[in-house]
C-alpha cells in the first residue's frame, strides 16, 4: 500500500505554507507576519510557487490549493 505525499516534491513545505495562507485571502503582508519573514521573501516565493505550478495569478494557484484539498 502506498501513502500519498501530501506536499507534490516540487513545492518546499515553506512554499506550500505561503500558498495555504495566500489561498484563504491572506496579504502578503499577513502572509510574512504569520510565517515570520519579510513581505518581499513572501513575494519571491509566490513567483516561485506561480512558475513551479505554471500558473500566473493567486488566482490560480487558490484554484489549485484547492483542487489539492489544501484549503
Amino acid at each position: 500500500m502506498t501513502i500519498p505525499n501530501p506536499l507534490p516534491p516540487h513545492l518546499t513545505p515553506r512554499e506550500r505554507d505561503v500558498l495555504v495562507l495566500s489561498s484563504k485571502g491572506c496579504r502578503v503582508g499577513e502572509v510574512a507576519t504569520r510565517l515570520g519573514m519579510s513581505s518581499g521573501t513572501v513575494q519571491v516565493r509566490l513567483k516561485s510557487i506561480y512558475k513551479k505550478l505554471d500558473v500566473h495569478s493567486k488566482v490560480e494557484a487558490a484554484v489549485w490549493a484547492a483542487k489539492e484539498g489544501w484549503v
